[in-house]
């Protein structure tokens, strides 16, 4: 029943969203049940006892059978989900479910099923209470019959997705105009008349008979939601075709082939297929936590339900536009339109990850809009058209005026772009760095509002931020004020004279607010000669005021407007070769000299710097780089978020990313040549070619590579390796121990629903092939560290590879993979990212530092007494919370599960064995709980202990008038902030959070000892209740418990324990109150909504018992189950960063002199947005004995069967000049002369009988210190000797 429609009592609509055949009637303020037209009371206690009853369930279960178990049991199967198997599996909706009749019933008859179900059925799917009106056919209004603009569906219900496909001669120029005939008089008239184009509706009304090219925009204000959904879906049918032209699948239309050849610019397509997502407020209002769960923890629920009211229109289907496509969809965007007028040509495949060889000839946006939808249930695609410099230009001032955020975006060879305008109007920021609001403790006051830090404390504020005042004793009319900061220096800043406000005694907390940021943007008309760039140095933004050498990105910036200028005269990219003698290129050259000149004016260039960035544009601008496509496209993509939500500072107003470091390197001119006198046949590979050469690509053809992590960047570098033809000739060989999840959707793009569960690695080889034919790539699901089986890490794998990638979310793991890089002397590419941040590193062999070489910034930990005893913030209550919950829910009945594992233990107890553990297994068995009745009473119980007792404990052992905590007398009470004394809380039935935490806890209580979900039906409150006010409270009583107050003492590790002696009376008192109990631990979940209620009442109870404020659901989510923000346009951007680099590498192994310098370690914020590109350090060289080594440096010796430690030790004198006085194989030690007189004897052992002997290794790594090795200092700081290999004799 709808119980939104009407006013209803909030316990009884709960109760009746449960049971679909109950619904309410509100004149009567009765409840009627359609199936048995019994009506009764609408009080909860009547409707309980009625669905309870016998009539009630005898109809339910007939219902059931007949109706739906028999027509859907191919669509529920019990869960094979870990510790979900009490319950089914729809494998339409991805939803687990009770067993529970009413559960079941009301799962197939909800929306979400019913239109999945249709969907499967290839379906129309009409919702309840919708009725759709007939629209008058054509002949019909030739009749004179009319059709009618109020014609609209009625009953909107939630959640509704439509998609209007159907005709196929339906054409959406009603609904988007063609910007490519766009020209500045149809705007101006437009905005003449008084119509304004947006992005809620844009009607086109268009001559039928395709002579006209005029074009008229008009804007319908409707006020009414449904109406203005009506109107979007009217389809006007297409012109008539010419007899020249042809006609796309779909009904496209084209000009014909000779044409488009000479003019692309004046090419027109209109496909027809309208995809459009259409939804409710409500809908709006409502977020899928388990697929954006890591995207809401990086924008936010604000920005994400702003996105999904937003429509985007992109110009372009090729390698960038896919990529921004592929970003914006991913994110949850209301609706995308993609318009496209150029069909698929063979080329488009080595960067159109969408696209394959039965794309060819076919439109690339038609060819797109399928495995777009695929990405995204939420999000719908709608196909249109792409443009030049003057097109450009033009369609930014029409966007001006009808207020449209305008962004553009382009990679010709290996040179990219991007430019944001945010419209005439001022651009209001509203976070502009998305970090959480920094909060700091204060110390002291001074009347002249000097605030100090407590003692070794930093404070993170800035000039010109606000802070909020809160908690100060003494300054009272200070608190809830905010004041704006002068830094003063790290420990203190200033909040401006408060002499007249009181005086401070104590306390006090300051609290970031953050502020909005209003912006403003000049046209890309203004901005193309008085451009404001981006650099990619960390020195902020470039513009022709600035003084000093001219960065590269300008002179990129006058290439690409010379190249954008040049296709609009030419309708075509320049290319060199011996047909044209570079004619293009002086063409060029002349239009970029006219640019230089208007933008540079009178300063000083370099010319030569500027002629070779010049040559290498000629050269590949026909190309693209696959790799600028993803790292520009997912900035882009991130653009586009930013500025329709205003989270996140946009660029102000260029970006250019290139590769120029790459192909300086290359003998282009040499390539060019090849590459002509061959003749190649454009092939998938031809725009890879044309920028870095065909002895390039066959290099990446012949890479051996090893990736492990097939999570976000594993998959966006899989499609990278795809396009650029990586391993082809050779392997790609990847590994992930993890399985497909829901949330991995979001920015794990080849994955999809029908993926679920399934192995990441597997599902992304198989997704990788299908984009390239030609790739060869095995799986393997094996994790990969220092504890993990090693079946694939061997030494003789990565020895035999020729690239490592890291794709991992670990440092253990990276570090782990370093170290074999090192060893093997192997080269690695790492990257990571963190909501919108992100980094990539490249480790260079025998050149560069490696990743363990660079110690992260250490993580400052919280201390243990603070967790257990003083929380200070959220984040404390919420590890105590979390470890509560491990520990009775998930430690305690593994444990007992353990113990019952082993036999006779009453024998053993009276024989007076020990047994591990047992104290804590006859507690947990005498708390066993057979009905919901007991599980509330000891959930009672729980809340009595964590929320009464723990405080009283502490008072009592720290009383409020302490003053110090040893006792004595000293200045400030023990009781001061951080420290914050502890109120027991009383139980109260009528309190909602003590009540849900009760609940929350039995119906835990419940799961883990067995109880069936009949025997724990928690729908009764006042049954609850009544139960709760019987429950017969243990009452508080001293303790000499040790609390740890010390913030240096870390959290004890939970090892077995024997405790006390138990009796086997206990023994047996105890077996027979837990029967034959098959515990059901519980590992922790985020996703498991009984968990987080448990975790988020918890969480808020103690924040109350410590007067702290309480807690949002999903921030308490976040840290409990230590979720890591993350967003796809990130990931996509450092991808293709990390991407050119391995192209590098490859160029490394053709050229052994290629310089360091060549490489980059990228370090980027796409939030604020910042690029930093660094060259990475070179590796330490230190003098050991005759030797420059380094950390990649190895000594060998070659033993023998007869060889003597003696001997060994005399090898290593005389061919590294070292004096041997200790021996070790890692933790083992093979020579340690502490004793002299058995010295003797030790060094007489054979090497072979020493050492270990692994299957498949020849060696073993021993490490050797010297008689003059400093065993006091820090081997970082000092000469370390590289492992010596000691090879076992064959």
């Amino acid at each position: 029943m709808d119980v939104d429609s009407v006013t209803v009592p909030a316990d009884i609509e709960l109760l009746l969203r449960s049971y679909p055949s109950l619904q309410y009637v509100p004149d009567k303020n009765r409840v009627k049940c359609t199936w048995t037209e019994h009506e009764m009371p609408a009080r909860l206690s009547s409707i309980e006892n009625y669905v309870k009853g016998k009539k009630y369930q005898q109809f339910l279960k007939k219902k059931l059978d007949n109706d739906y178990l028999g027509k859907y049991k191919m669509f529920l199967e019990p869960s094979h989900k870990k510790d979900h198997e009490r319950q089914l599996f729809c494998k339409l909706t991805w939803r687990h479910l009770n067993k529970e009749p009413h559960h079941i019933l009301r799962h197939l008859q909800g929306k979400r099923f019913q239109r999945q179900e249709c969907q499967a059925n290839n379906t129309e799917y009409v919702p309840i209470g919708r009725k759709k009106k007939q629209k008058p056919t054509n002949a019909s209004k030739e009749d004179g019959g009319t059709a009618n603009d109020d014609d609209e569906y009625t009953d909107l219900s939630e959640d509704e997705i439509y998609i209007e496909n159907d005709d196929p001669n339906d054409d959406l120029s009603d609904l988007y105009p063609d910007f490519r005939r766009l020209r500045a008089n149809d705007a101006d008239e437009a905005t003449a008349n008084g119509n304004d184009l947006t992005n809620d509706d844009v009607n086109v009304d268009t001559n039928k008979n395709g002579d006209d090219e005029n074009t008229s925009y008009t804007n319908k204000n409707v006020k009414n939601k449904k109406k203005r959904k009506a109107q979007a879906s009217e389809i006007k049918k297409p012109k008539k075709l010419a007899p020249s032209t042809k006609r796309l699948r779909g009904s496209s239309e084209i000009e014909p082939q000779e044409k488009m050849n000479k003019e692309p610019a004046m090419l027109t397509i209109k496909l027809v297929i309208f995809l459009k997502m259409t939804t409710t407020v409500n809908d709006e209002n409502i977020i899928d936590d388990q697929l954006y769960n890591r995207q809401r923890y990086v924008l936010g629920d604000d920005a994400m339900k702003r996105l999904r009211k937003h429509h985007v229109l992109l110009y372009g289907a090729g390698g960038v536009g896919i990529e921004i496509a592929k970003n914006i969809i991913l994110a949850g965007v209301h609706s995308l339109t993609l318009q496209d007028p150029k069909l698929t040509t063979i080329i488009d495949l080595g960067t159109q990850y969408f696209l394959n060889e039965q794309s060819i000839g076919k439109n690339r946006a038609e060819c797109s809009v399928e495995k777009l939808r695929a990405l995204n249930d939420y999000v719908k695609c709608i196909v249109l058209t792409e443009c030049n410099l003057e097109e450009m230009i033009q369609i930014n001032e029409f966007c001006r005026t009808s207020n449209i955020i305008f962004i553009t975006a382009d990679v010709y060879g290996i040179y990219s772009r991007c430019f944001v305008d945010c419209g005439q109007e001022t651009f209001i920021c509203t976070d502009k760095d998305g970090e959480q609001a920094k909060e700091v403790f204060i110390n002291h006051i001074s009347p002249d509002g000097v605030v100090k830090m407590p003692g070794d404390e930093r404070h993170p504020f800035q000039d010109n931020d606000i802070v909020y005042l809160r908690e100060l004793v003494g300054l009272e009319k200070l608190n809830n004020s905010e004041r704006t900061v002068k830094e003063l220096n790290h420990r203190e800043f200033l909040i401006g004279d408060i002499s007249n406000m009181g005086e401070y005694k104590s306390g006090g907390i300051a609290r970031e607010v953050k502020q909005q940021i209003k912006l403003t943007y000049n046209s890309l008309a203004e901005q193309l000669h008085n451009p404001r760039i981006l650099t990619v140095d960390g020195s902020d933004y470039w513009t022709n005021e600035i003084d000093g050498d001219v960065p590269n990105t300008v002179y990129i910036h006058i290439l690409m407007v010379a190249l954008s200028e040049y296709l609009q005269l030419h309708h075509q990219l320049p290319e060199c070769n011996s047909t044209n003698s570079c004619k293009d290129a002086v063409v060029m050259m002349d239009l970029a000299q006219k640019h230089m000149k208007q933008i540079l004016k009178n300063q000083v260039h370099d010319e030569q710097r500027f002629k070779d960035l010049f040559k290498y544009l000629i050269y590949t601008a026909r190309g693209s780089l696959a790799s600028l496509c993803s790292a520009m496209g997912g900035f882009v993509g991130q653009q586009v978020l930013t500025t329709l939500t205003g989270k996140f500072h946009p660029v102000k107003q260029f970006l250019y990313l290139d590769a120029y470091e790459l192909v300086k390197e290359i003998p282009l001119e040499k390539e060019y040549e090849y590459i002509e006198k061959e003749s190649f046949k454009p092939d998938r590979y031809h725009a890879l070619r044309l920028c870095i050469g065909e002895t390039l690509v066959n290099c990446l053809a012949h890479q051996r590579l090893f990736m492990v992590g097939c999570g976000a960047i594993g998959c966006e570098l899989l499609k990278l390796f795809a396009l650029l033809g990586v391993g082809r000739q050779q392997m790609i060989t990847i590994t992930d121990h993890d399985h497909i999840e829901k949330s991995n959707l979001n920015r794990q793009f080849l994955f999809h629903k029908q993926h679920l569960n399934q192995p990441k690695s597997t599902v992304a080889a198989q997704s990788a092939y299908d984009m390239n034919k030609e790739l060869k790539i095995k799986s393997y699901t094996e994790k990969v560290g220092a504890n993990a089986k090693e079946q694939l890490c061997t030494d003789s794998f990565i020895s035999n590879q020729t690239i490592i990638v890291n794709a991992l979310d670990n440092v253990e793991a990276r570090r782990y993979m370093d170290s074999l890089c090192v060893k093997n002397q192997r080269p690695l590419l790492e990257s990571g990212t963190m909501g919108s941040k992100g980094h990539t590193f490249i480790v260079v062999p025998f050149e560069s530092e490696s990743y363990s070489s660079q110690n992260d910034p250490i993580e400052k930990d919280i201390p243990y007494c603070n967790v257990k005893s003083f929380p200070a913030n959220i984040e404390h209550c919420t590890i105590w919370a979390r470890e509560k919950f491990d520990s009775a829910f998930h430690f305690k009945p593994s444990l007992f599960n353990n113990v019952l594992l082993e036999s006779n233990i009453a024998k053993r107890i009276k024989d007076g064995n020990t047994i591990q553990d047992l104290p804590k297994v006859i507690k947990f068995m005498k708390r066993r709980c057979t009905s919901w009745k007991e599980c509330l009473e000891l959930a009672r119980q729980k809340f009595e202990k964590y929320y009464s007792h723990k405080a009283l404990d502490l008072l009592h052992k720290f009383p409020l008038d302490l003053k110090d905590d040893k006792g004595g007398i000293a200045k400030d009470s023990y009781w001061k902030l951080p420290k914050r004394a502890p109120k027991p809380i009383e139980f109260d039935f009528n309190n909602q959070l003590h009540y849900d935490f009760v609940i929350a806890c039995a119906k835990l209580y419940s799961i883990i000892y067995s109880l069936s979900s009949n025997e724990c039906s928690n729908h009764d409150i006042e049954a609850n209740k009544a139960i709760l006010r019987t429950v017969n409270v243990q009452k508080w009583e001293p303790r000499n418990k040790e609390i740890i107050t010390d913030p240096t003492v870390v959290k004890p590790v939970i090892t077995s324990s024997n405790e006390s002696e138990v009796s086997e009376a206990e023994w047996k008192t105890a077996e027979e109150r837990s029967g034959n109990l098959k515990a059901h631990p519980l590992p922790f979940e985020k996703d498991d909504d009984f968990q987080i209620d448990f975790i988020s009442a918890a969480v808020n109870l103690r924040a109350q018992m410590y007067d702290l404020e309480p807690g949002d659901r999903y921030e308490i989510k976040r840290i409990a189950g230590k979720i890591v923000p993350a967003i796809g346009t990130t990931t996509a951007t450092v991808s293709g960063l990390i991407s050119i680099e391995l192209i590098k590498i490859c160029l490394k192994q053709i050229n052994q002199n290629l310089p360091l310098s060549t490489f980059r370690n990228f370090y980027i914020n796409i939030a604020l947005p910042l690029f930093i590109a660094s060259e990475p350090l070179a590796c330490t060289i230190q003098k050991i004995g005759k030797f420059d080594v380094s950390i990649w440096s190895n000594f060998e010796i070659k033993g023998n069967s007869s060889m003597t430690i003696e001997d060994f030790i005399g090898e290593v004198k005389s061919k590294y000049d070292l004096n041997a006085s200790m021996i070790t194989e890692g933790n083992k030690p093979v020579y340690i002369p502490w004793d002299k007189s058995k010295a003797s004897k030790q060094l007489k052992r054979k090497m072979n009988d020493v050492l270990t002997h692994k299957p498949d290794v020849s060696y073993s790594e021993l490490i050797v210190l010297t008689d003059d090795s400093n065993m006091d200092v820090d081997f970082n700081e000092t000469q370390t000797i590289p492992p010596i290999r000691y090879y076992f004799s064959t």
